[in-house]
Formats: structure tokens, C-alpha cells, sequence
């Protein structure tokens, strides 16, 4: 009950942002408007009733929003990166309500330079905050840290300008680009350490099984760049105004692709910091990392098929292009369920061999390797960015 009534509340809370920045936005242009068609009569241009009533809506909007962040900021659990983003938010706000009461000093002092700044600086604050907005809401993922992120968020879209949709839009976009150049980046960090560490204590087989792994993980996540450049390529050629309904789906499955990516992410750490000693018969640790490793394959596989859907809502089209890109997709996810599955059983060989070795006690201590001491305390890779 508890997470229903966080989910239930971070709805109510994205959904008031929305439509409050959408009140703003509109006020402040209804005011330019108004001033526009006025005599120029600086004496009694703010007595304007529709001036008056514009000025007052978009001031409530703006404390609204204000109190809004802040209960987010207290009542959902957020992450340091979501923290920073709220943070930005904070300060569009911010930048807002400053352009909003020289927009309101200019019509009352007839100043017509200082109506139409302050104007332009509503229009881009109000899209730098719907973008950064864009990015909060798939940084969540369809699950936040107690709830899942509102289903009925947009459902008042069709009141948004285009160009708000867009900037919505595009926040997304850079987000899940941000997330596949941390995962990249993260895997090629494994991948070079692997390749790089030499000692003795670390079988063959073991360095062998874990480059496969690393090296299927990477071409994976070139495949999944690949992918998703393809269809950002295909959504700069559409020339159509965005629809609600692509607004809307195209966020769904962003936050699906988010959380692979996350998993992907995460996975990768807890290989990397964990002790490794899954040779020692009766470590903890040994079942943490086999879950780790089976996890990985799985993450990739409904990646794929995220990315593939988000290709078919984008564009229809292009089909012969499409099948190529699953084609290529898909063997990235074979040979990681392979490597990742020989790698699973190279270490249950090991870890048997180090219980036998234990109970007998007839093993030499190059017999009863662990890949703990050939690169636990080694790898130190720096933090992946997660959502």
C-alpha cells in the first residue's frame, strides 16, 4: 500500500509540474499579447484587467511549481544524479520567475525592449525545464525507488506546445544517450583490464573465459549504440509535430531501455567490486556473482527487443534497415548468453575443484587459484552514471 500511495503521489506531482509549466508559458505569452494590442500609456497600461489576470496565473504557476519540487525533493527517493537534476530544475525555476517579474515591470513601465527579453527568456527557460523534466522522468525508469513512474503524467499533453513536446522530448533523448556512452565506457574499462592484467596465480581458462565475456559485452554495447543512433537518426527526418501518443509510448519504452541499460550498468560494478573468490567452496560471494553474471545476457536480451520496439514506434519504415539492425542485435545477445553460460561453468568447475582440493587437503596452492588474486584488488573502475 505503501508504494502504491509513492507512485500515486509522484504522479500527482509530475503531473501538476507539467501542467503548471504549460500555465507559465501560456500567461506569459498572453501577456506579450495583450500589451502588444494596449495604447502606449505607461500611466495606466498595468491597470489592464486581462494583464492583471494573466500576471496573477502565472505567479500562482510559479509557486506551485516551487513547492512542487520541493516536495519531491523530500517525499521520493532519488538518486545523486536525479538529485542534480532537480537541482537544475530548481534553477530554471529560478531564472522563470526572474524573467516573469521583469516581463510584468517592463508592461507596467511601457518598456517595450524589456517585454519582448524577458519574453524570450521565459520561452527558453520553459524549455531548458521541460527538457531537464524529460530527463528526470526516464531516469526512474518504470520503477522509481518505491513506486513506478505515473502512467497518467502525460495524459495532458495534447495542452502542450510543440515546442514544449520537443523539448520534453529531447531531454530523453540525451538522457538514454548519456546511459549508453556511461555503459561503453564502463565496459571497455572491464574489457582493457582484463586484457592488461597478467599474473600467474590467474588460470588460462579463467582469463579466457572472462575476456569472452567482456569482449560479447562489448560488442553488445556497440550494437546497442548502433541501434539507438539509427533511431535518432530516423527521428531528426520526421517532419511531422509530435504526437501524443508517440510522446507518450516513446517515454514508456525509453524508461525500459533506461532500466536494461541500468542493469546492464550495475552488473558490471558488482563484478567489478566483488571479491571474486568464487573458488573458495563456501564464499557468499560465489552465488552473488554467478547471479550477477546470469543477469547480464538476460538485461541484453530485453534491451534488444526494447530498442527494436522503439524503432518500430518511431518509424515503420525502413524495414529491410530494421531487420539488418535486429539481425546484428540479436547475435550480440547469442554469443553473450554463450560466453557469459561458459563462463558460469568454467568458475562451478573451479569453485568444485577448490571444495574437493579443501576436503582432501591434498592441493597445492597454485591448484587452488582464484581470480581474487589476480584482479579483485586490481580493478578500480570509476563509477558508472546511473539514472
Amino acid at each position: 500500500m505503501e508504494a502504491l500511495e509513492r507512485e500515486r503521489e509522484a504522479g500527482s506531482l509530475t503531473e501538476q509540474l507539467l501542467l503548471d509549466l504549460r500555465v507559465v508559458t501560456e500567461s506569459a505569452k498572453a501577456i506579450t499579447q495583450t500589451y502588444q494590442q494596449l495604447p502606449r500609456n505607461s500611466a495606466t497600461m498595468f491597470q489592464n484587467p486581462d494583464l492583471q489576470t494573466h500576471g496573477f496565473s502565472a505567479a500562482t504557476s510559479l509557486n506551485s511549481m516551487v513547492t512542487l519540487l520541493r516536495l519531491w525533493g523530500t517525499c521520493i527517493s532519488l538518486s545523486s544524479s536525479q538529485s542534480a537534476i532537480l537541482d537544475s530544475l530548481a534553477t530554471e525555476l529560478k531564472i522563470l520567475g526572474g524573467s516573469l517579474t521583469l516581463l510584468l515591470h517592463g508592461c507596467e513601465s511601457d518598456i517595450e525592449s524589456m517585454v519582448k527579453e524577458s519574453k524570450e527568456k521565459m520561452n527558453q527557460s520553459s524549455l531548458c525545464f521541460a527538457s531537464q523534466l524529460g530527463r528526470l522522468l526516464v531516469s526512474m525508469g518504470p520503477e522509481g525507488s518505491f513506486m513506478m513512474i505515473e502512467k497518467c503524467s502525460l495524459e495532458q499533453v495534447e495542452l502542450f506546445s510543440a515546442s514544449l513536446k520537443e523539448a520534453l522530448m529531447r531531454g530523453a533523448d540525451e538522457f538514454i544517450e548519456s546511459q549508453v556512452s556511461a555503459g561503453i565506457s564502463s565496459v571497455d574499462h572491464l574489457e582493457s583490464h582484463i586484457r592488461t592484467v597478467a599474473s600467474v596465480k590467474m588460470t588460462e581458462d579463467a582469463k579466457k573465459g572472462l575476456g569472452s565475456f567482456t569482449s560479447s559485452l562489448t560488442r553488445l554495447m556497440d550494437r546497442s549504440k548502433a541501434f539507438w543512433e539509427q533511431i535518432l537518426s530516423l527521428k531528426k527526418e520526421k517532419t511531422e509535430q509530435i504526437s501524443d501518443a508517440f510522446l507518450k509510448e516513446n517515454f514508456t519504452l525509453y524508461k525500459a531501455v533506461n532500466s536494461e541499460l541500468t542493469g546492464l550498468l550495475k552488473a558490471g560494478e558488482n563484478i567489478y567490486h566483488l571479491p571474486l573468490e568464487y573458488f573458495t567452496a563456501d564464499d557468499p560471494s560465489s552465488q552473488m556473482l554467478k547471479q550477477c553474471i546470469e543477469s547480464v545476457p538476460k538485461a541484453a536480451e530485453t534491451l534488444s527487443k526494447t530498442l527494436s520496439s522503439l524503432w518500430t514506434a518511431v518509424c515503420n519504415e525502413s524495414q529491410n534497415q530494421s531487420a539488418m539492425m535486429n539481425r546484428e542485435a540479436d547475435a550480440a545477445v547469442r554469443e553473450l548468453h554463450s560466453s557469459a553460460g561458459q563462463l558460469l561453468k568454467l568458475l562451478e568447475r573451479e569453485r568444485q575443484r577448490a571444495a574437493d582440493c579443501r576436503d582432501s587437503g591434498s592441493c597445492s596452492q597454485t591448484q587452488t587459484v582464484t581470480l581474487h588474486a589476480a584482479v579483485g584488488e586490481e580493478w578500480g573502475p570509476s563509477a558508472p552514471h546511473r539514472g
